[in-house]
Protein backbone atom coordinates (compact mmCIF):
# COMPACT_ATOMS: atom_id res chain seq x y z
CA UNK A 1 0.00 0.00 0.00
CA UNK A 2 2.77 2.37 0.49
CA UNK A 3 3.70 2.32 -2.97
CA UNK A 4 0.07 3.03 -3.65
CA UNK A 5 -0.71 -0.69 -4.40
CA UNK A 6 -4.27 -1.92 -4.00
CA UNK A 7 -3.71 -5.02 -1.32
CA UNK A 8 -7.12 -6.28 -1.32
CA UNK A 9 -7.46 -6.24 -4.85
CA UNK A 10 -3.82 -8.06 -4.99
CA UNK A 11 -4.80 -10.96 -2.65
CA UNK A 12 -8.73 -11.23 -4.97
CA UNK A 13 -6.30 -11.95 -8.04
CA UNK A 14 -3.68 -13.90 -6.13
CA UNK A 15 -4.13 -15.24 -4.00
CA UNK A 16 -3.10 -18.69 -4.95
CA UNK A 17 0.52 -17.71 -5.33
CA UNK A 18 0.74 -15.59 -2.31
CA UNK A 19 2.89 -17.63 0.32
CA UNK A 20 3.00 -14.98 3.19
CA UNK A 21 1.82 -11.62 4.32
CA UNK A 22 3.18 -9.05 6.11
CA UNK A 23 1.15 -6.50 8.37
CA UNK A 24 2.54 -2.88 9.25
CA UNK A 25 1.61 0.52 9.31
CA UNK A 26 3.14 4.17 7.52
CA UNK A 27 3.55 7.47 8.91
CA UNK A 28 3.73 9.55 5.77
CA UNK A 29 7.10 12.20 7.00
CA UNK A 30 7.19 14.29 3.28
CA UNK A 31 5.35 12.99 0.63
CA UNK A 32 7.28 14.91 -2.04
CA UNK A 33 10.80 13.55 -1.19
CA UNK A 34 12.73 11.03 -3.96
CA UNK A 35 14.04 9.17 -0.55
CA UNK A 36 11.87 6.54 0.39
CA UNK A 37 13.47 6.52 4.04
CA UNK A 38 12.89 10.46 4.38
CA UNK A 39 9.55 10.33 2.83
CA UNK A 40 7.98 7.37 5.13
CA UNK A 41 8.14 5.51 8.43
CA UNK A 42 6.94 2.17 8.92
CA UNK A 43 4.70 1.70 12.34
CA UNK A 44 2.80 -0.83 14.08
CA UNK A 45 -0.93 -1.09 12.78
CA UNK A 46 -2.87 2.15 13.77
CA UNK A 47 0.14 4.03 14.46
CA UNK A 48 0.16 5.34 10.99
CA UNK A 49 -1.28 8.73 9.39
CA UNK A 50 -2.37 7.33 5.92
CA UNK A 51 -5.64 5.64 7.24
CA UNK A 52 -4.19 2.33 5.39
CA UNK A 53 -7.72 -0.19 6.19
CA UNK A 54 -5.13 -3.35 7.10
CA UNK A 55 -8.82 -4.70 8.52
CA UNK A 56 -10.14 -5.23 4.90
CA UNK A 57 -6.54 -6.91 4.23
CA UNK A 58 -7.36 -9.39 7.17
CA UNK A 59 -11.02 -9.94 5.90
CA UNK A 60 -9.54 -10.21 2.39
CA UNK A 61 -7.28 -12.99 3.55
CA UNK A 62 -10.24 -14.65 5.08
CA UNK A 63 -12.42 -14.14 2.02
CA UNK A 64 -10.01 -16.13 -0.42
CA UNK A 65 -9.27 -19.05 2.27
CA UNK A 66 -5.81 -17.62 2.96
CA UNK A 67 -4.72 -20.09 5.31
CA UNK A 68 -0.55 -19.44 4.87
CA UNK A 69 2.09 -17.13 6.71
CA UNK A 70 1.02 -13.78 7.88
CA UNK A 71 3.66 -11.61 9.82
CA UNK A 72 3.98 -8.24 12.16
CA UNK A 73 6.68 -6.28 10.65
CA UNK A 74 7.70 -2.96 12.04
CA UNK A 75 10.99 -1.76 11.01
CA UNK A 76 10.66 1.46 13.52
CA UNK A 77 9.55 2.19 17.21
CA UNK A 78 9.18 5.19 18.51
CA UNK A 79 8.74 3.48 22.57
CA UNK A 80 9.55 0.17 23.74
CA UNK A 81 9.69 -2.13 21.02
CA UNK A 82 8.08 -4.75 22.91
CA UNK A 83 4.82 -3.00 24.06
CA UNK A 84 4.29 -2.19 20.37
CA UNK A 85 4.44 -5.23 18.89
CA UNK A 86 2.24 -6.47 21.82
CA UNK A 87 0.26 -3.55 20.72
CA UNK A 88 0.08 -4.60 16.75
CA UNK A 89 -0.30 -8.23 17.97
CA UNK A 90 -3.67 -7.89 19.81
CA UNK A 91 -4.98 -5.69 16.96
CA UNK A 92 -4.27 -8.57 14.45
CA UNK A 93 -5.86 -11.12 17.00
CA UNK A 94 -8.96 -9.00 17.72
CA UNK A 95 -9.41 -8.49 13.82
CA UNK A 96 -8.88 -12.15 13.09
CA UNK A 97 -11.60 -12.99 15.37
CA UNK A 98 -13.78 -10.51 13.88
CA UNK A 99 -13.22 -11.13 10.16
Amino acid sequence: HGAGGDCVGTIEKYADRIIAMHFKDIEMLDPDNKEWYKRLCFRGLDDGNINFDWRAVVKARKKVGYDKWGFIEQDTHRNDPIKELKQSLDLLKQAFAEA
